[in-house]
């Protein structure tokens, strides 16, 4: 008998959307999409962790987490496993 290991499928996650709320001590960044490559996704809240390795920028400069409020607009690009997200920028 053949074991094959099936290993989560990583895809590109592409949205733009408004900021809902930051949690600069649980690193993480909730938005309500309304754009991106998933039409269904439109008008959904998302939750997303982000990481030190996340490059944030606000104004062309580079910026931190707790840069960010409730109101901004945000283009965000990452990758997806399931429903889990990393966020690249």
């Amino acid at each position: 008998m053949n074991i094959v290991a099936v290993r989560p499928v990583h895809t590109q996650f592409i949205a733009a959307g408004t900021v809902v709320g930051v949690d600069a001590v649980a690193g993480t960044l909730t938005f309500a999409i309304h754009g991106g490559r998933d039409k269904a996704r439109r008008g959904q809240l998302l939750t997303v962790p982000v990481t030190e390795a996340t490059l944030i920028r606000r104004h062309d400069l580079s910026a931190g987490l707790g840069d960010l409020s409730a109101g901004d607009h945000v283009n965000v690009k990452g990758s997806q496993s399931g429903t889990s997200y990393v966020l690249a920028r």
